[in-house]
This record gives structure tokens, sequence and C-alpha cells, in this order.
């Protein structure tokens, strides 16, 4: 899916075809109206080569199913934290490999140790997941554009 924007970008230039328009929708300037596209083909296939999951704060949520990786707790973006395993001070970094999310309260009883010097288990080492993680089509997968119906798999 890319921003209707986008898609008369590129239609403006040549490389894509309009296969559906919203009926309804019309964009305007002084000199012009073009449709709104809602379904586009690519006139060229572009391979596309996935670059790997973002590394960000809700995907490490994610992986770790917002649970600490210490004592198991589940919770959420206000009651959870990010911890590193090996401390910064310990020369520590900020990767996938090295990042787990942690409770407030388990994250000030290991302060800048290990691990192993807390005296703490570590229940899933961290690693780089290969999957994507909060995928979905369109404003709501359960609620696609009319436009869209006959271009949509039956999952």
């Amino acid at each position: 899916m890319i921003p209707w924007q986008r898609a008369v970008s590129l239609w403006c230039v040549d490389k894509v075809h309009l296969v559906e328009v919203y009926p309804d929708v019309r964009i305007h300037s002084p000199s012009i109206t073009l449709p709104v596209p809602a379904v586009v083909r690519l006139q060229t296939y572009v391979r596309y080569q996935p670059s790997g999951v973002a590394f960000n704060r809700k995907n490490v949520f994610l992986r770790d199913d917002f649970r600490c990786q210490y004592c198991r707790m589940w919770g959420d973006g206000t009651t959870l934290t990010l911890d590193h395993v090996v401390p910064r001070a310990q020369g520590g970094m900020t990767r996938w490999d090295n990042i787990v999310t942690c409770c407030v309260q388990c994250n000030r009883a290991k302060g800048s140790r290990t691990p192993e010097q807390a005296g703490m288990k570590l229940f899933d080492r961290p690693r780089r997941p290969t999957w994507l993680l909060n995928t979905r089509i369109g404003p709501h997968p359960s609620d696609p554009p009319a436009e869209w119906q006959l271009y949509l798999r039956a999952a």
C-alpha cells in the first residue's frame, strides 16, 4: 500500500498505470483535475529486497511479547523499558542482540551490571528478528475499500 499522493506522483511520471480510481474523489489544481488512484500497477517489476525489521522500541516490545525478560511480567509501553544486556558502561552496543524488554523494577535491580553480575536469569537471548512484526493492508485489514476487493486474495 502506498499513499495516494505517491500514486499520483508515480502516475504523472508514467511509472504506474491506473487500474481503479475512487469514483467520487478528485484532486483539483488551478489548471487540471485528476482522479484519485485506488489501485495502480507498476509498468516494470521492481525487485523488492526487504532490509529487515526496523530496530525501534515498539519492535523490541513485539519481539519479546511485551514481557520482561527477567521476571516474565507482562506490561505495556508505560510499565516496560528497554535494557542493555551488556551495559553501555561496559561497552555494550544498542542493537538487536543486546537489548531486551525489561520492567522498571528489574531494570533498577540490574543497574549497570550484566545479568550474571546481578544474579539474574535472562529468559530469552536477544536476537534480530527475521519476520515482519506488524503488517497490515489498508486502513483496517477487515474493512478494505470496495475498489480493492477484486485485487485482494481471500486469506
